[in-house]
C-alpha cells in the first residue's frame, strides 16, 4: 500500500489545492497524433472519466465515443450553418485552437467553443454582432448534421436531446440549452426538427 505524507511546513489547503489541481489536469485537452477511435484523424483529445466518454476534435467538429470499448458507438453534431431564418450561412472546416480544458472554432462572425469539465461537454457559440434580421424574419437558427450510430430523441418542450444506441439505452443526453444576450438577458430558444440527419436549434 501507498501513504501520503505532508512535508512540514505543508497545509491541508495545501494539499487540496494539489489535488483539485490534479483532478483538472484530467479534464484538459492534448492533442493525439493517434486517436483511439475508429477512422478519427490526428485531431485534439479530451477524456471524460466522470461520464465515460472522450471527445476528438476534428477540423470537422467534435467526435465523442465512450473511453471503454470505443467501437460500440460514436456521435458527433457538426455545425453546418447559421443565420435568420432559412438564410443560413454555411461553415467550413476550420482548423481548432485549445488551451487548458477549453478549445474553439474561430468561425468569424461566430465562435464555436467547448468546456471539458466533471459536469460534461460544456457546448456554446459566441456571436460578434447581433444578426441582421429584416421585420418578420425567423430568429437565428443554427443547424446541425448528427453524425455517428447515435439516434435522436427530441423532448416534447424542445430542452434537451437523448442520443440512443439502436436496442434503445440513452447513450448521451444534449440539455441545458441557455442563450444571453449581450446585456446578460436570456432569450426564448429551443431545439426543433429533424429531417433525415439534420436538427435545427
Amino acid at each position: 500500500s501507498t501513504q501520503m505524507a505532508m512535508a512540514d511546513g505543508a497545509s491541508a489547503e495545501w494539499l487540496d489545492r494539489v489535488q483539485t489541481d490534479l483532478q483538472e489536469l484530467e479534464y484538459e485537452i492534448r492533442w493525439q497524433d493517434r486517436p483511439v477511435a475508429p477512422a478519427v484523424p490526428p485531431s485534439w483529445h479530451a477524456p471524460n472519466r466522470a461520464h465515460g466518454f472522450r471527445t476528438y476534435f476534428t477540423k470537422e467538429g467534435p467526435r465523442v465515443i465512450p473511453r471503454t470499448e470505443p467501437s460500440s458507438w460514436q456521435w458527433g453534431l457538426r455545425l453546418a450553418g447559421f443565420g435568420p431564418g432559412n438564410a443560413l450561412l454555411v461553415v467550413r472546416p476550420v482548423v481548432a485552437t485549445a488551451g487548458a480544458n477549453r478549445i474553439q472554432y474561430d468561425r468569424g462572425s461566430l465562435v464555436e467553443w467547448y468546456v471539458n469539465e466533471p459536469r460534461g461537454l460544456k457546448q456554446g457559440f459566441t456571436l460578434g454582432a447581433p444578426p441582421e434580421v429584416e421585420p418578420g424574419e425567423k430568429p437565428l437558427v443554427l443547424s446541425f448534421v448528427l453524425e455517428g450510430n447515435l439516434s435522436p430523441d427530441v423532448s416534447a418542450d424542445g430542452q434537451a436531446i437523448d442520443f440512443v444506441m439502436p436496442e434503445g439505452t440513452r447513450a448521451l443526453r444534449y440539455a441545458g440549452l441557455c442563450v444571453i444576450d449581450a446585456t446578460g438577458r436570456e432569450l426564448p430558444a429551443r431545439m426543433e426538427g429533424w429531417s433525415g440527419r439534420g436538427a435545427r436549434g
